[in-house]
């Protein structure tokens, strides 16, 4: 009877530790497969707006990674703003954007990299001066001081500094600019050339027919693609002056003096000063860029259509018409820009040469 019982027990036994040896071994084979987790990559910026004061100065911020960083300009790289370190290691680093004074208002866009994170930093600057646009100076009362940014356009006189500055909204006369110590006779020192874009604050003066600022001091240079030689420019009815280019060509002459050549001068009839005189035949009215009296170059005396004298039976002129003139130009009495007297004619008129 004992041994009856005793092997079903003996194998009972052996089945069982057979068994759980068995479940060790799978055990510590999955346990031994298992991945180790990795360093996730991370990128943290203090600020991601950075403002500077404008009379200029420096902000810190902390850009904390897991990884070697870089930062970099969006864009054109701008010169008004120094920022140190431009790279870093894993940790925390803190990094400094310094400014000088702004005349003007400015802004940049920086990237941080870190791996594949990024984050984009935003760095804007307050200007010291409230920019006017030339349409504004326009259209402001004379005496007030404005402060306008823009283009460098024809310079008419490198002693004075008299030139002709350009926004998008139109474009003003400078009758005079200031050296650094603020004397006047000394333009060239500054290095101002055309394509320029420069900052200028200076008194509004409306002489005759146009506006100017005065006595400009000049704030800010930022120097521009020069522009290429004009050849032809103003010397054909296919190339021909603007109306401020016009102005600037005749200012730049001498008093009463006559220019040597033919100039082609576009613009659109603004004032009419007298439309036909049998005497003389000729007529005389003033052009600007787009009709209004602003800016306006005075045709002087000029001739009809095809270099004929105005005679009866002539189509009149009306304040809004297309007019290329062609004749020579004068600076009459050394202030007043013009066509020179029966030296001009109407090239075309509303696109209408005869």
């Amino acid at each position: 009877m004992k041994l009856k019982y005793l092997f079903p027990s003996v194998l009972m036994a052996l089945s069982m530790a057979f068994v759980a040896c068995g479940d060790d071994d799978d055990d510590k084979k999955t346990t031994d497969n298992q991945e180790v987790p990795t360093e996730q990559t991370t990128l943290v910026v203090s600020q991601k707006l950075v403002s500077l004061e404008a009379q200029g100065g420096q902000v810190e911020i902390t850009i904390s990674s897991s990884a070697a960083w870089t930062i970099a300009a969006v864009g054109e790289e701008p010169t008004w703003l120094r920022i140190n370190p431009m790279k870093g290691a894993k940790g925390d680093t803190k990094v400094t954007f310094a400014a000088a004074e702004a005349i003007t208002a400015r802004t940049a866009e920086y990237k941080v990299t870190c791996g594949e994170l990024s984050s984009i930093i935003k760095v804007e600057q307050a200007g010291a001066k409230t920019l006017s646009t030339c349409k504004q100076v326009i259209e402001g009362n004379d005496s007030v001081v404005f402060c306008v940014k823009g283009k460098v356009k024809n310079i008419a006189n490198t002693l004075y500094g008299n030139w002709t500055l350009e926004d998008e909204t139109g474009s003003i006369y400078i009758y005079g600019t200031l050296d650094k110590e603020g004397n006047t006779k000394n333009f060239e020192s500054l290095g101002i050339e055309e394509g320029d874009i420069v900052t200028v604050e200076g008194p509004k003066k409306t002489y005759r027919e146009t506006v100017e600022l005065v006595d400009v001091t000049v704030l800010e240079i930022q120097k521009g693609q020069k522009p290429q030689p004009a050849g032809g420019h103003g010397l054909s009815a296919d190339d021909p002056f603007t109306v401020a280019e016009a102005i600037a060509v005749a200012s730049n002459l001498e008093a009463n003096a006559v220019s040597e050549q033919d100039y082609y001068v576009k613009g659109k009839i603004a004032k009419i000063k007298y439309t036909f005189s049998e005497t003389y035949g000729t007529a005389t009215f003033f052009i600007s860029e787009d009709g209004t009296e602003n800016n306006m170059f005075q045709i002087y005396s000029t001739y009809y259509l095809g270099n004929q004298p105005w005679v009866e039976g002539n189509t009149q002129i009306e304040v809004g018409n297309d007019v290329i003139i062609c004749g020579k130009f004068t600076n009459y009495n050394g202030d007043t820009p013009e066509t020179k007297s029966k030296m001009s004619y109407i090239y075309s008129l509303n696109g209408k040469t005869k």
